[in-house]
């Protein structure tokens, strides 16, 4: 079934939701294994950063993953960038200057705006936290499975450098890395009832996204904030007391 295009909506939640709602669908995904804590907040420091601590989170995509028109799942369109090669966001700008604005140009990189509905900024969209949840957990392990022993260790940096070079994210490695870490400080700081629930939606629906996600390695990219603006997104996780 063709997925749809879904609003775009800001789907803010707090930290400890998104953390219980990962706990949640984990060991319905992993064949009921149970999550440690430093595996999940490794991936809430990544929901925190990708999202601005969910003051950015769209239509409950927690990793800024990427959708597609024509695809099986929903999606939505809103403005983002991308920083490219010159030469390769010079490329896209040309062909289509109304939705593809470069912004800063060094001559070896290039800050790219995408905006809708350029395919550049089409994003998975979800009706629910927990759905988002599932997919989120399932992309991880399948499309970037090279990244995942770092969730399972528990370890940021690992996780921030593998990814780097899984090409899942294409700001800076060295600001994403170091704003990662400091978000894991502060999620790891974070109460939250971790409990075992049963399925957090249909166990057959949940399936066939873990199933497609195994299926599915086309373009399926984070798009972080720009990367001057990584630092000092990480700058405000001291004072941010999300419980």
């Amino acid at each position: 079934m063709s997925g749809t295009e879904l609003p775009n909506v800001i789907t803010k939640v707090s930290t400890a939701q998104l953390l219980a709602s990962l706990s949640h669908a984990w060991p319905h995904l992993f064949n009921g294994a149970l999550p440690k804590r430093a595996s999940l907040d490794v991936l809430g420091a990544q929901w925190a950063l990708e999202t601005g601590w969910g003051r950015s989170m769209h239509c409950y995509n927690i990793g800024n993953v990427k959708g597609k028109v024509g695809g099986d799942r929903d999606y939505c369109f809103f403005a983002c960038n991308e920083i490219l090669t010159s030469a390769s966001a010079r490329h896209l700008a040309a062909l289509d200057p109304e939705h593809a604005k470069i912004t800063a140009d060094n001559g070896k990189n290039a800050t790219i705006w995408f905006y809708p509905k350029h395919s550049g900024c089409c994003f998975r969209a979800f009706k629910t936290l927990d759905e988002g949840a599932a997919d989120y957990l399932s992309l991880l392990f399948h499309r970037f499975g090279g990244a995942w022993p770092s969730v399972l260790a528990g370890e940021p940096e690992a996780f921030a450098l593998k990814l780097h070079d899984l090409h899942y994210y294409t700001a800076s490695v060295g600001l994403y890395t170091s704003a990662l870490k400091r978000c894991y400080t502060t999620v790891a700081g974070v109460r939250v009832d971790l409990q075992v629930a049963p399925p957090p939606f249909d166990p057959q629906k949940l399936k066939a996204m873990f199933n497609a996600n195994a299926a599915d390695h086309g373009e399926m990219f984070s798009l972080p904030p720009e990367a001057e603006e990584l630092e000092n997104d990480a700058a405000k996780a001291d004072a941010i007391k999300d419980v």
